[in-house]
């Protein structure tokens, strides 16, 4: 028996999931519903809106280096259909605070506490 054409493939280590990641989620070790999410760390999800009116946005963490996380957005509504983003820390800092000079100019402010009104 001829050995020769084999090449020793060395184990490949299990992955380290950093702190934010939500083990149920991550990609590395469930098989994800989406192929994008496949290997990658998925945080916690938050859905945002109503998906059967105006429409719906759900917030995570996702990384496929845990150094380097970034803020995935994903959107759907029946009127404008589905839609998605990964955003850097630094472009989903920008856009925290454009959405709050847009709810300043419109003359809402959150009340004290009350992170879900």
């Amino acid at each position: 028996m001829n050995r020769g054409n084999f090449r020793y493939v060395p184990p490949v280590p299990p992955p380290s999931h950093p702190d934010w990641c939500a083990l149920d989620r991550c990609g590395h070790l469930n098989p994800p519903g989406m192929p994008y999410l496949a290997r990658r760390h998925l945080g916690d999800w938050e859905r945002i809106g109503d998906p059967r009116g105006t429409g719906f946005i759900v917030v995570y963490l996702i990384a496929a280096d845990p150094r380097l996380p970034a803020i995935a957005f994903n959107t759907g509504s029946r009127a404008r259909g589905k839609g998605g983003a990964e955003l850097s820390l630094p472009n989903a800092a920008r856009l925290a605070r454009r959405i709050n000079d847009l709810l300043a100019q419109a003359g809402y402010e959150l009340p004290d506490g009350d992170e879900d009104a």
